[in-house]
């Protein structure tokens, strides 16, 4: 029996889902084997939460077929990874648009629910954490004329901004097609003509009309090439007349049930198999590659 805690929402000491706090802020994970840092992976048998003081049972096969399997993130199994519907939308893990990977601890927004860092000051939105200075990259609320910081992170025209970021922000941050290294990203899949900062924490396709604007960091911006097969931000598929999407590692992926048919320190990802962020990705001895314009651009400047 291997039992992995669970993250819940900001500023929450328990782990929770649409029914309630799961008690003791842990999940037991029966028949899902570990290897390493990487989680549960390869479950055949149940997966039981201990949910308001109630065991329930829930029956997972092998990732191969589509289904899905829990899985960890840095030793620990995250909303986004354990195959609940923690927000009751009926989508579940990667099927669910705001789980932008397993590491994430909230389904019900696009902010990772992650806690740390400092308010103002961003590293890379896409890494697994929220810890300055471990990825390279740097950006600040302060610095966006679009104004998508509130309050003491409001625009202020006369801070001195970074001009670009370096290449070790290009090498560590995975940042998907239409987005920058900072969670700025196109959201045309979901019908708006801007970008919109995904780490607002009210940010959620409930309220979308609502996100806040924000200002691509043109250091670090990945742009969508959906005439060369890329899957956009936020799409499903990969573009009309494309048989799979378009992979710097050639990987392609589909998701069904929460999973995928990618390994088991991987995840699926804008239809391409990327590896886990974070301390899984780590300990993997994995990394995040920048694709398209910004590492074209910036790499040397």
């Amino acid at each position: 029996m291997t039992t992995l805690p669970t993250s819940g929402p900001p500023g929450s000491s328990e782990a929770t889902d649409s029914r309630g706090p799961i008690e003791g802020g842990e999940t037991t994970t029966t028949g899902a084997p570990t290897s390493g840092s990487g989680g549960a992976a390869g479950a055949t048998g149940p997966v039981e939460s201990s949910i308001g003081g109630t065991s329930r049972g829930t029956t997972i096969t092998g990732e191969v077929d589509g289904t899905c399997v829990p899985k960890g993130c840095g030793g620990q199994l995250q909303a986004c990874g354990d195959c609940l519907d923690n927000d009751g939308d009926g989508a579940i893990d990667l099927d669910d648009p705001e789980c932008l990977s397993p590491c994430d601890a909230r389904e019900d927004v696009f902010a990772t629910g992650i806690a740390g860092g400092k308010a103002c000051a961003l590293d890379c939105f896409w890494d697994g954490d929220a810890k300055p200075g471990d990825d390279g990259c740097r950006w600040d609320l302060r610095c966006d004329p679009a104004r998508p910081g509130p309050g003491k992170c409001a625009y202020d025209p006369d801070r001195d901004c970074p001009a670009g970021q370096g290449t070790e922000c290009l090498a560590a941050c995975r940042v998907p097609n239409g987005c920058d290294c900072f969670g700025c990203c196109s959201l045309a899949a979901f019908g708006r003509d801007d970008a919109v900062y995904l780490g607002d924490p009210d940010c959620s396709l409930a309220n979308l009309d609502e996100c806040a604007q924000c200002t691509k960091n043109p250091g670090c911006e990945n742009s969508c090439r959906p005439d060369l097969c890329e899957v956009c931000f936020g799409e499903s598929a990969p573009p009309p007349g494309c048989a799979e999407a378009a992979c710097p590692e050639g990987q392609a992926c589909v998701t069904a049930g929460g999973g995928s048919d990618c390994g088991q320190d991987m995840f699926c990802t804008a239809g391409c198999c990327a590896p886990l962020p974070g301390g899984v990705n780590a300990a993997a001895g994995g990394g995040g590659r920048l694709r398209g314009d910004a590492r074209a651009d910036s790499i040397g400047a």
